[in-house]
């Protein structure tokens, strides 16, 4: 994944702003945006930091996830890991190709939930137990505005139905 002190990292939730992702990889450098084909942008377990259903990808014929790609420094990567609950089998990390806007790809690591939804749901139609908080939803559409994913993009992630939890949230809390 080229010089081997620094790796690339596909962020599609809350990762996507750069305040939240200095939060455990201060490292982290916006190097460009994407998207991973064949996924979809999925809501599925319960966060308990966030007071709602976090984001993941799960695979899905001709839909496509946009997100930021952030250079990261390998020594952060256990910090991303600790953060995204590796350890407690929640995310498993694994490298896939992103393409870019130009066409190219690049090669980044990524993170999808363990336990996969199996009923399929349009993002504004989701039922109550598989909504996000509007504060984790807000920090994911501040993010895709921030990283200038497409706008029909934006738009879509704006359409996301929330749970209606405006509160605080922890962002050091380790599930």
């Amino acid at each position: 994944m080229g010089d081997p002190e620094s790796c690339y990292y596909f962020a599609y939730g809350s990762n996507l702003l750069q305040k939240r992702m200095h939060v455990n990889v201060p490292s982290a450098t916006r190097s460009a945006i994407g998207k991973i084909n064949n996924y979809r942008l999925d809501f599925a377990r319960y966060s308990k930091r966030w007071h709602g259903c976090s984001a993941t990808i799960v695979p899905h014929n001709g839909y496509e996830v946009w997100g930021a790609i952030w250079e990261i420094s390998a020594e952060d990567l256990p910090s991303l890991d600790l953060q995204e609950g590796v350890h407690q089998n929640i995310y498993f990390r694994f490298n896939t190709n992103v393409k870019l806007p130009d066409g190219t790809t690049k090669e980044c690591y990524v993170y999808e939930q363990v336990n996969k939804p199996t009923t399929h749901f349009k993002l504004c139609e989701f039922p109550a137990d598989r909504q996000p908080s509007h504060v984790y939803k807000d920090v994911i559409v501040k993010g895709a505005e921030e990283s200038k994913l497409p706008d029909f993009y934006q738009k879509l992630l704006q359409s996301v139905l929330c749970n209606g939890y405006k509160g605080d949230v922890d962002l050091k809390l380790v599930e």
